[in-house]
């Protein structure tokens, strides 16, 4: 931190003989782009200082403690939900309560197919069983 935070100008005040009266240091701030440009001349978007200014570009911009990105999004995600469910219900409940007995069917099914009653059942009616295959 051995610099300066502003540039130093020296002004030596020399009187009509050209000895020294005086000496000031002066701190003076860096110059910045923005005052560098001329009243006339315009900085806008990708423009280069002195080129004509942009025409129809318009810029809004919200101030960081006033926005609210998530401003409503629980309140907006549950009535989304319920609309978006309400319109899908008919492709995808049908299909489902179909599966689901259907697989409920086949389940009970091979339960008994597999079960001792099953077994005899199927022996009577004549069906071969893997013992009398193997035989």
């Amino acid at each position: 931190m051995g610099q300066p935070r502003y540039a130093t100008s020296h002004q030596i005040a020399t009187s009509s003989t050209g000895a020294s009266t005086h000496s000031t240091i002066e701190l003076v701030p860096p110059t910045s782009f923005r005052t560098s440009i001329a009243s006339n001349q315009s900085l806008t978007h990708r423009a280069l200082p002195g080129s004509q200014p942009q025409k129809g570009v318009t810029s809004y911009t919200l101030s960081p403690n006033r926005q609210r990105p998530l401003g409503g999004a629980f309140h907006a995600a549950i009535f989304n939900t319920t609309r978006r469910t309400k319109d899908q219900i008919l492709f995808w409940l049908a299909p489902m309560v179909i599966g689901y007995a259907v697989m409920d069917w086949a389940i009970q099914k091979n339960e008994y197919y597999n079960s001792k009653p099953g077994r005899m059942a199927a022996e009577e009616h004549g069906a071969e069983t893997e013992i009398n295959m193997k035989g």
